[in-house]
């Protein structure tokens, strides 16, 4: 935000780390946060309980809404002040210990207009079960202020790198399964889904994705691809009409390896363009797409770390990825994309943070 960029870059690491003790220090304060951590504009949050994986949103109401891994179930909650307290945990999940998650795997959750509430995640199947049709996204769905319905399977395959977007009464969920990249939409808000469609894409084994969905029915999906053993980055746009679609490479130079690297990816979008980050042999590389062309700036590169998130809002962008134990930021100019600060907080564990941008743009961060 203006006027602070020189306040936050005088403060060294060590003082920022100081700061963010004191936070994590008592895990039983839900809602913990951290001034320091972040400073003006961007708000440090301690997942509730002993959570992990953590997805946030801001709905109706300015109500932030979190769902999050803890003892193999997923958990959602709420709050009204931006996390200085939550309500009680609801278990999204009708089958008791039947999700999983860790690194970047964890539940992912989107938000109606309307404020429902659409949740996916990774179920156990894969350990519990040799049926390969008891594996796939797990779905569930909340109108507002009810409880969540039965949970759905709406892949019944093996399947990984989990995302879900809406635009009004569209829910869009991605996911891959080793060979193939599907792409599912619901046009009811999730009350029943389409066949599958399958995108022009050979997707890395056990990398994460991101999805959009336009106002004009565009999916925007970003993958990592691995054709050859060349682990590069790719958006890919599919128009509602799924014969329809193209595909942009993001990196400049191929990342050749011959296994996966479990990576993951974040992405920011407005009506014109898209901020991505991804990882990329140990660094993290960010670059602009617009669009309405697919053009793509050089990729710039940020640090070393894993997990990236992006958030934008008018005026800002915020990258944030871990460092072991640290999650870092930087936050940006929305337009030029010249750096305005930084900084960084000490967390518990090596898994993906979550993040959300609130109705007045502030960024939250939930560790």
């Amino acid at each position: 935000m203006p006027g602070t960029a020189h306040a936050v870059t005088s403060l060294s690491r060590r003082t920022l780390l100081r700061g963010a003790g004191a936070c994590l220090a008592f895990p039983a304060i839900a809602g913990c946060t951290d001034p320091l951590a972040g400073a003006a504009g961007i708000r440090v949050l301690r997942t509730p309980g002993d959570g992990i994986v953590p997805s946030a949103r801001f709905g109706p109401g300015d109500l932030l809404h979190v769902v999050y891994l803890e003892d193999r179930n997923v958990q959602h909650v709420t709050s009204a002040d931006r996390g200085k307290g939550f309500s009680a945990p609801v278990r999204v999940n009708d089958r008791p210990s039947f999700a999983s998650g860790g690194l970047f795997r964890g539940p992912e959750l989107a938000l109606g207009d309307d404020g429902s509430t659409h949740v996916i995640w990774y179920s156990r199947a894969w350990e519990l079960s040799t049926d390969r049709a008891e594996q796939g996204p797990m779905y569930a769905r909340a109108a507002p202020g009810a409880p969540f319905l039965p949970s759905r399977n709406v892949g019944k395959e093996p399947a990984d790198g989990l995302s879900i977007a809406m635009q009004g009464d569209q829910v869009a969920i991605v996911w891959h399964n080793g060979d193939a990249l599907k792409l599912l939409r619901s046009d009811d808000a999730g009350r029943s889904f389409g066949a599958a469609a399958v995108l022009d894409a050979l997707p890395c084994e056990c990398c994460d994705t991101s999805l959009h969905l336009r106002r004009n029915g565009a999916a925007l999906v970003v993958y990592r691809d691995r054709l050859d053993d060349h682990r590069d980055m790719f958006m890919a746009s599919l128009e509602a009409d799924p014969a329809r679609g193209s595909k942009v490479r993001l990196d400049t130079e191929s990342w050749i390896l011959k296994g996966c690297p479990i990576s993951g990816n974040g992405a920011a979008f407005s009506d014109d363009s898209a901020v991505v980050a991804w990882e990329h042999d140990g660094r993290i590389l960010m670059s602009r797409v617009g669009l309405a062309d697919l053009r793509v700036s050089a990729p710039r590169t940020l640090g070393s770390g894993r997990y990236p998130l992006v958030l934008g809002n008018a005026d800002s962008v915020l990258v944030a990825w871990n460092e072991g134990k640290e999650l870092v930021w930087r936050r940006y100019e929305a337009a030029s994309l010249r750096q305005r600060d930084q900084g960084s907080v000490r967390r518990t564990t090596t898994h993906r943070a979550g993040a959300a941008v609130a109705p007045d743009g502030e960024f939250v961060l939930v560790v």
